[in-house]
């Protein structure tokens, strides 16, 4: 049986007084095309706790899909870091850019002494003295497991809508990472407007 999580640690830190737990985690970091999505989902006394959540790539299509149904009234966002971003800055530091705007504006719309931050991955930036950083933060915390889910669901509906707009690319089905079906459409189509082009392909010839 697939175990799930429970957030055991984001009720410790609403009994020690914090009033909004943030877990943040981004999906697409290794994608050849697209943007990277950052989610973000605050976690208080008055959420509901779902059954069903974990790491968004553990879970099936229909599991991701169930959780972020149940999320529609809950507060959270998502922030894109576009390809042109990327393709000038890098997707580390894109990411970072999105998660450091994520932290100030919570910070400053929720008050810093009332939030804490939980965080998937490792970064060299700090981004606040209330935020913390976890390795498989995903696969460990509810709530950076629920950022992880809503990020994953809304950027795979945007390169499905991405796919009418680019067709014989396949971003439908392999929503931007890089698969076998993939590297055949650049070869036979070269780069589109949403290719991250900083990336060196390795066989890629166009």
């Amino acid at each position: 049986m697939k175990s799930f999580l429970y957030p055991d640690y984001e009720l410790s830190l609403l009994n020690k007084g914090y009033k909004y737990i943030i877990g943040i985690d981004e999906v697409g970091r290794g994608c050849w095309a697209g943007p990277t999505a950052i989610g973000v989902y605050v976690f208080n006394k008055d959420s509901n706790i779902l059954n069903g959540v974990n790491d968004s790539k553990k879970l099936t299509l229909k599991q991701r899909l169930k959780v972020s149904e149940s999320l529609i009234d809950s507060n959270f966002k998502i922030y894109l870091g576009e390809v042109g971003d990327i393709n000038l800055k890098g997707i580390g530091k894109t990411i970072e850019n999105l998660i450091q705007n994520a932290v100030t504006e919570f910070n400053n719309k929720l008050g810093k002494d009332n939030c804490i931050f939980l965080i998937d991955g490792q970064f060299k930036s700090k981004f606040s003295s209330n935020s913390f950083k976890f390795i498989k933060g995903d696969s460990t915390y509810y709530s950076i497991a629920i950022a992880s889910i809503l990020a994953k669901v809304f950027r795979d509906n945007l390169m499905q809508e991405l796919d009418i707009n680019y067709p014989g690319y396949g971003f439908g089905k392999h929503k931007g990472y890089g698969t076998s079906k993939h590297l055949e459409a650049i070869n036979t189509l070269g780069y589109c407007d949403i290719h991250r082009t900083s990336y060196t392909l390795k066989g890629v010839n166009i």
